[in-house]
């Protein structure tokens, strides 16, 4: 018996159909596999949560938030002194007008810190500073009158530490320039001797 045209396409169809359930039926499986299993629930039970889509492997889903500095953050200094080539350690608690920074803020407020070290609970630097350190004492001529300063930790700015009421005319010529810069004695005893020696 000859195949009909109608009978050919008929078992086509048929085939046509197959192929499609059994891409579906695939494309279900994969589904389920990759999103869950998770179905609506019949009426009466608790609400349907849809499953989690998976997460990528080796790629973390965290927000891109800046580090800051916290309250309880401890702050360590190495301050250079170039006049007298001393080093002083300061490791203290930071206080409370760098708390909130992050680091590009903190650099900005503060460019002579060199960072070796920034994180919420910890920052670690150094700064170099064009003067003597805190540990000597200063006889320095400011508009002709010499006083005895000493020098603000971390700044390198002078504080009087002592009125002399003396003026620069009144050391001899040899001294004139060294007092007028600023003269560093290691002790108050050494400074004192050098202003008898003035006298004489």
């Amino acid at each position: 018996m000859e195949n009909k045209p109608e009978g050919k396409n008929i078992r086509r169809w048929r085939i046509a159909l197959l192929v499609v359930g059994a891409l579906m039926t695939a494309i279900a499986v994969l589904a389920m596999a990759m999103y869950g299993t998770a179905r609506a629930p019949k009426p009466g039970a608790e609400k349907w949560t849809p499953s989690p889509m998976p997460s990528v492997v080796g790629v973390e889903n965290v927000e891109n938030k800046a580090v800051v500095i916290s309250a309880d953050c401890v702050e360590t200094v190495e301050y250079r002194y170039l006049l007298c080539g001393h080093t002083k350690y300061v490791k203290q608690k930071a206080g409370s007008e760098i708390a909130g920074l992050t680091e590009e803020e903190f650099r900005l407020r503060y460019p002579g810190f060199q960072m070796l070290q920034f994180s919420p609970t910890a920052i670690q630097g150094t700064v170099i500073i064009n003067a003597y350190c805190p540990d000597h004492y200063i006889l320095k001529a400011i508009d002709g009158m010499v006083d005895i300063y000493r020098i603000k930790p971390g700044t390198g700015e002078f504080a009087l530490y002592k009125r002399l009421g003396m003026h620069i005319e009144e050391f001899k010529e040899s001294c004139k320039q060294g007092v007028a810069r600023g003269m560093a004695f290691d002790s108050i005893e050494d400074l004192e001797g050098f202003l008898e020696d003035q006298e004489s």
